[in-house]
């Protein structure tokens, strides 16, 4: 991680980060928080072919709870990705969490509340692409749990931006993950995609407004 104190203003090279932002760093380009980044908080851990995968926001929307090793609920599974995420780590920190045969550690997504709550049949309407991807590992998400941690998902840091796309070097414009302050620390759901045509456009319009403007 970089120290605090060095995380605005950053200039030059940036061995480890992004290489969009590690271009940025290089022609100079302010970089504010490298290291923040979102974690998702359903990543798979088991089944174990498909561990690093994740499942999305809108199955605990459906029904779906989050439970510790003792079956019991820990957390308001419609939290932020962050809390949840938090809430996940300290779960297992406590000695709650369930370990695996390798290792690794985690908390029980009871997919098959989804069912119990929406109807028989929901899951598999809804999340077909899911059901069969379990399926081809030999697990039914609509009878059994699924064990999850939270991975990284998102970086939240980057290069800084104004309203207009424009970095602190002129003629160099940025929009996307690469970019820091739009979503702030935590990132909502879907807004990826929203803000990278948004701003996508935006960062468009300005080079072409710079070019043009260069060229009178």
């Amino acid at each position: 991680a970089v120290p605090r104190e060095k995380r605005a203003g950053m200039q030059g090279h940036l061995p480890g980060f992004p290489d969009s932002i590690e271009l940025a760093a290089m022609l100079g380009a302010k970089i504010v928080s490298p290291d923040l980044m979102q974690f998702h908080p359903t990543g798979i851990v088991e089944p174990k072919a498909l561990r690093r995968k994740r499942l999305p926001e809108t199955m605990r929307g459906a029904g779906a709870e989050l439970l510790n090793k003792k079956l019991e609920r820990f957390v308001d599974p419609l939290e932020t990705r962050n809390k949840l995420s938090q809430a996940i780590v300290n779960e297992c920190e406590q000695g709650n969490g369930v370990v695996t045969s390798d290792g690794r550690v985690g908390v029980w997504l009871d997919t098959p509340m989804i069912d119990q709550q929406m109807g028989k049949g929901y899951l598999e309407r809804q999340f077909p692409t899911f059901k069969q991807l379990f399926e081809d590992c030999g697990h039914d998400l609509t009878r059994e749990r699924v064990l999850v941690y939270p991975i990284v998902h998102y970086s939240l840091g980057g290069i800084e931006i104004d309203e207009y796309s424009r970095t602190s070097v002129p003629g160099f414009f940025a929009a996307g993950e690469a970019t820091w302050g739009v979503h702030g620390n935590d990132r909502l759901m879907g807004n990826s995609l929203l803000e990278i045509f948004v701003f996508g456009r935006i960062s468009g319009q300005s080079a072409a407004a710079y070019l043009e403007n260069l060229e009178e």
